[in-house]
């Protein structure tokens, strides 16, 4: 628990800064937060500080009972993967979206127990999902997983059929689509090529498959469970 001193200092000069910032700001502030102006000082120091620590130890006591789930020692996760893991972590209001923070902390403190590798970069890429679009990456997983990973290129989820099982609407399944190419996790897919001349050739697409990477492939392992027979 925080030092109650260092709390109540927080909050006091949270409200004055507030104050000096002016009135229009500070409506603002208390519309946007749900919090009453006279209380924002507090907000500010209790339910941000104090909110982070409680969903850092939430993601603590999950990815202790997952370790203990799949029967390994944990050991140490190094700390440019740890620290923005628990950073972003404690941002992370949605069940769902903390079990995978969570799972990727199991994973990473799991590398000596043969389970999934944890890259430093998956934090910032689990941060910038939101939980549809993980909803939506898992699809496309469980579709791709039903070919070796050479086919992954060309074939993959059906658009259509992806979109309506995250009951996604045409505007959040197009940017969450181009969310999750942008992050590399998947792709176009590549048909076919056709060749004009020895200098160019055109690459066919076709639009209504969305497929996976590997890299997508193991991000997705990394935010699941961890199982000791993981490979």
């Amino acid at each position: 628990m925080a030092d109650p001193v260092s709390v109540a200092a927080i909050a006091k000069a949270s409200q004055a800064a507030l104050a000096d910032s002016g009135a229009e700001v500070e409506a603002f502030t208390s519309q946007i937060t749900g919090a009453p102006r006279k209380e924002l000082g507090a907000w500010f120091s209790d339910h941000i500080r104090l909110r982070r620590m409680r969903s850092q130890l939430k993601i603590l006591k999950k990815a202790q009972e997952y370790a203990e789930e799949a029967g390994f020692e944990p050991g140490v996760v190094n700390m440019n993967l740890l620290v923005p893991l628990l950073e972003a972590g404690s941002l992370e209001e949605d069940e769902g979206m903390a079990d995978r923070w969570a799972a990727l902390l199991a994973n990473a403190a799991g590398r000596d127990a043969g389970v999934y590798e944890v890259p430093p970069s998956f934090p910032d890429v689990l941060r910038q999902l939101s939980p549809k679009e993980a909803a939506l990456l898992d699809a496309v997983y469980e579709a791709a997983i039903q070919h070796p990973p050479e086919e992954w290129s060309h074939r993959g989820a059906l658009a259509a059929a992806a979109q309506q099982f995250v009951d996604m609407n045409d505007e959040e399944f197009a940017v969450g689509k181009q969310n999750l190419i942008r992050l590399g996790l998947c792709r176009d897919p590549a048909n076919g090529f056709e060749f004009t001349d020895q200098d160019f050739k055109y690459q066919i697409v076709d639009s209504h498959l969305i497929c996976l990477t590997r890299y997508g492939a193991a991000f997705v392992r990394a935010c699941r469970t961890p199982s000791p027979n993981s490979s």
